[in-house]
């Protein structure tokens, strides 16, 4: 017989409704969860994402929630930038698509919410979680795992996201501030099984596991619960609480049907079908939300104090140090919030919380055979410190743009973010988990960069091989005859003819610079033309094809907002350029007899002493460069950087016919070296203008007459947004702790002087020593034990010396290391390393303080400091034991570095911060103190050339690995 349906049983939460079946606690949270405006709210919003809209009826509508929400009135002044457009214009994004006028009930009556019951609910749903566990012997293929999870409560339906969400914005801030710290509270009680979980897919992300790999751990760890991968994705899903939302694309990435896309059928751009037979999209673009992870941000104490450094940062004239020196930024923070063409009350960045966001795209091909290309959208957190908002731990991509093809329309997938950061700049209400209250998450997008192709695409430019090719300004290029590629050089070749609209000759000093006002106009003015033919003939002549969706975001300015990529324009494009005039085969110029091309013969030898330098340099300085002059061999950004600042010098010297060419290559070095300084005065950008437009001038003279990434990166974001949801960044690092042992053993010497080193394994007790090595250690320590201006009478007898070091306790180390992202310099006699691809780390940078007056007999000695370099051979570590004759009361610690001098190093001939030596001179025996930096060394013409990075440049700082940090010599 059947089962009696149960008698109706009042609802818990107290509105009044019945149910009919027992209560659990899914039911019982959507009842207390779902009160009718909620509904009804998620009705609306269902509406919003079925049909296309314009910006203003996707952004929610404002409550009037006292002090904590933004007010609604017109802007009565202050610069709106879609005031800059025309009215007549043409069809914005708004004309394509209908409005909507639903709008919410505001006499319904909400139950009260009685936070114990909430409280009880949450712990009631400790058994349904625990149930998954059962789930970790599930094997791949089981398809009923992911029905049976998302049955569970376990299992977050994102579909409902929008009823599952207590009514927040209908209580008090103070209730609202409690019902959030008891869900924080809830959440951040992890199971030991989540921990074996978490550990075992971040092993997997982080050195890039293979499935069948990952399936093999629950076998050889058997005592961790390590679930399915499917299983264990479900679970990362659920503790991150948010997924991709899809977007249907074109099956070659022409568009995302996302605004007025939304309803087609089929690409505009190549015609292919959106659906394939079965009625399914053929292909989608994912795009992971932003908002949760800057929300995650302010849930962890150390992350609170690094989000705190933009409303930290003191702005300042001069010098320049960071984005927070320039005008736009401090344009900004005077300029109150638009929003179409809506003022709020609020200024930009004017709470502590506020964040400042970039932009960067660039399209890149994640295959071999770069047949295909993808293109990442990638947002940078500028409240972090600017030597770390780039690491990749602080990365957020909110999409990729799958390939195969570049996107004809870049705008229709930046749709979702655009919109979403149109949210932030109103304010999305937060949970603050370490003040413990609720506040308003604003956030706003004040960069945007890329290669000139992304940038073209999210300009809705023409791109570099337009007439008008520049972004910056409206310089004319003109076209080679036969061909099809457009340049804009600042004179045009003898033989052609200016256009009689140009400024021909260009005056470098003086461009015609695009204005904000003036860009929207030519986008307007393309984009309201009659008919396609028209609107292709306006943007040649602009260089810009329509207003880009980004002018829709308040915070950026056109194209001052846009600044050019350092490593696409210089290492990307320029040196590329260089070398291949310096090869004589730079496109197909006639290169003979030019005075800048180098001898094949002698190009040959350049790139193999380049190569047989990278074992003399040390790995901290980055990638070895390859032999470039072999077919098929690419560089990468950084190995131009550092050949163009440290080899080239050294090898160019003497290799082009005309000496000028070398001058103008130098030139360009320490212009590059003024762009990567930490700080920049206003005297030195002046430099560097003057600079560059000298440079070009003498250029011009010189040289011319996909899928599983998807999901990669969704695995990492939601990943991420774990670790700071529940405190798990060190837990779940893979690097060994600060302060603790690895398996190369480090020891911290117990004297505050010696607080910046750590010496590191491999050690010896007692080792052989010389006896001529003994007596200059002996000489050493009594230059260490003796006062700086002691006569002759006041130095300890070398007896004495040598006496205290056979009573004291000595130590050879192999490495010496500095902290704060010092160097690891290797004792070469200790740390023997004889393969051929070892890198050599053991030439060093010392000072010491000499007397100027030594040649002088019975001068007052008179002290200065002198730079020397020479090769590190050993590491002493002395332990004196107390030795009253000396008025050593306490054990006493001295570390000694032996360093076989460089004989005589003499400055290049280029100016630049190069040395050149030919031979050592002998051992010298300092303290490690003196010791600063580790150097590279390149072999040309019999003698070596010493390079170093003391400037105080920009660089990029390469983190040794521990499993291959004995790779250097």
């Amino acid at each position: 017989m059947p089962k009696a349906a149960p008698d109706p049983y009042p609802c818990h939460c107290g509105c009044g409704a019945t149910v009919h079946k027992d209560i659990t606690p899914q039911t019982e949270r959507k009842h207390i969860s779902n009160p009718p405006n909620r509904a009804q709210r998620w009705a609306f919003n269902r509406q919003q994402r079925e049909a296309g809209a314009d910006f203003s009826s996707f952004l929610p509508p404002l409550e009037d929630d006292n002090e904590s929400q933004l007010s609604n009135k017109p802007a009565a002044a202050g610069p709106s930038f879609a005031d800059d457009i025309p009215a007549a214009a043409g069809p914005s994004f708004a004309d394509n698509v209908p409005l909507h006028d639903f709008e919410l009930s505001k006499d319904l009556e909400l139950p009260p919410v009685d936070l114990l019951i909430v409280e009880e609910v949450l712990h009631e749903w400790e058994p349904f979680e625990a149930a998954l566990a059962e789930d970790g012997g599930l094997e791949e293929e089981d398809e009923g795992i992911e029905k049976e999870y998302e049955q569970r409560d376990g299992g977050f339906d994102y579909d409902r996201e929008d009823e599952y969400h207590l009514n927040m914005g209908d209580m008090s801030d103070e209730l609202e501030a409690q019902m959030e710290k008891m869900v924080a509270e809830f959440a951040s009680e992890l199971r030991e099984s989540d921990m074996d979980l978490l550990q075992a897919y971040n092993l997997k992300l982080e050195d890039n596991l293979t499935d069948a790999t990952y399936a093999h751990l629950s076998r050889a760890f058997p005592k961790h619960q390590i679930a399915s991968l499917k299983a264990t994705r479900k679970r990362v899903e659920y503790l991150a609480q948010f997924q991709p939302q899809p977007y249907d694309c074109c099956i070659n990435t022409c568009v995302c049907y996302t605004g007025p896309n939304e309803t087609l059928d089929k690409c505009c751009f190549c015609g292919e079908p959106r659906y394939n037979s079965s009625g399914k999209p053929r292909k989608r673009f994912n795009y992971i939300p932003l908002t949760p992870h800057l929300a995650s941000l302010y849930q962890d104490l150390k992350m609170v104090k690094q989000m705190s450094y933009r409303h930290n940062y003191k702005p300042q004239a001069d010098p320049i140090e960071d984005l927070y020196d320039g005008k736009i930024y401090q344009l900004l923070c005077e300029t109150k919030v638009t929003v179409e063409k809506t003022e709020q009350d609020h200024k930009f960045f004017e709470q502590e919380t506020d964040i400042a966001l970039g932009l960067s795209s660039d399209g890149f091909a994640p295959f071999k055979s770069r047949k295909q290309t993808c293109w990442p959208l990638l947002v940078f957190n500028h409240n972090l410190p600017p030597d770390i908002c780039f690491r990749f731990e602080h990365l957020l991509c909110v999409g990729v743009i799958p390939g195969p093809k570049k996107p004809k329309d870049f705008d229709f997938f930046l749709w979702p973010f655009v919109f979403e950061m149109l949210k932030l700049a109103l304010g999305v209400k937060s949970y603050h988990g370490v003040l413990e209250r609720m506040f308003l998450l604003q956030a706003f997008l004040i960069l945007a960069s890329g290669d000139m192709p992304a940038v073209a695409m999210m300009l809705l430019m023409k791109g570099h091989n337009g007439i008008f090719p520049c972004r910056m300004c409206k310089i004319r290029g003109v076209l080679k005859p036969g061909t099809t590629t457009y340049y804009a050089p600042l004179v045009y070749p003898a033989n052609m003819d200016a256009p009689e609209d140009s400024s021909h000759p260009y005056d470098p000093a003086k461009l015609p610079l695009r204005t904000h006002q003036q860009f929207l106009e030519d986008g307007c003015h393309s984009q309201s033309a009659p008919n396609a033919t028209q609107a292709e003939l306006r943007s040649k002549l602009s260089g810009v094809k329509g207003v880009p969706l980004l002018a829709l975001l308040p915070s950026l300015f056109f194209p001052s907002s846009f600044p050019f990529d350092f490593m696409h324009l210089l290492y990307e494009n320029v040196a590329k350029n260089l070398i291949g005039f310096w090869c004589g085969n730079f496109k197909d110029l006639d290169h003979d007899n030019q005075g800048y091309t180098v001898e094949k013969g002698l190009w040959e030898a350049i790139g193999k002493a380049t190569a047989a330098s990278g074992r003399t340099t040390p790995g901290a300085y980055g990638p070895a460069v390859p032999n470039f002059t072999e077919d098929g061999v690419k560089l990468m950004a950084d190995m131009y950087s550092f050949w163009f600042q440290f080899l080239g010098p050294i090898f160019l010297e003497k290799s082009f016919p005309n000496r000028q060419i070398y001058t103008h290559f130098i030139e360009l070095v320490e212009l590059i070296s003024l762009c990567l300084q930490f700080s920049i005065t206003k005297a030195e950008v002046h430099k560097v203008r003057q600079g560059f437009i000298s440079w070009v001038q003498d250029y011009e003279n010189c040289h011319f007459p996909f899928s599983n990434l998807d999901n990669r990166v969704l695995a990492h974001a939601q990943l991420t947004q774990i670790k700071n949801t529940y405190h798990l960044h060190a837990a779940l690092s893979l690097k060994v702790p600060k302060g603790t042992s690895s398996i190369r053993w480090e020891y911290t010497i117990g004297d505050e002087l010696y607080s910046k080193y750590i010496l590191v394994s491999p050690k010896r007790s007692d080792p052989p020593i010389p006896s001529g090595l003994f007596t200059k250690l002996a000489a050493a320590l009594i230059t260490c034990l003796s006062p700086l201006a002691a006569t002759a009478d006041d130095l300890i007898p070398i007896s004495v010396a040598k006496n205290v070091l056979h009573q004291s306790e000595i130590e050879s180390w192999g490495r010496l290391r500095q902290l704060e992202c010092g160097d690891t310099m290797l004792a070469s006699e200790i740390v023997h390393q004889e393969a051929e691809d070892r890198r050599n780390a053991s030439f060093v940078r010392y000072e010491l303080y000499v007397d100027g007056n030594q040649q002088s007999f019975g001068a007052r000695p008179r002290y200065t400091g002198k730079t020397f370099f020479g090769e590190l051979k050993f590491i002493f570590l002395l332990k004196i034991p107390p030795t009253p004759k000396l008025n050593i009361t306490l054990l006493t610690f001295v570390a000694f570095a032996v360093i076989d001098e460089c004989d005589n190093p003499t400055l290049h001939p280029s100016g630049l911060d190069i040395h050149v030596y030919s031979n050592q001179h002998g051992l010298d025996i300092v303290d490690i103190t003196t010791v600063q930096l580790l150097v590279g060394r390149a072999h040309w013409n019999n003698r070596w050339a010493i390079f170093d990075r003391s400037r105080d440049l920009v660089r990029t700082t390469f983190i040794e690995e521990e499993s291959n940090s004995d790779t250097e010599e």
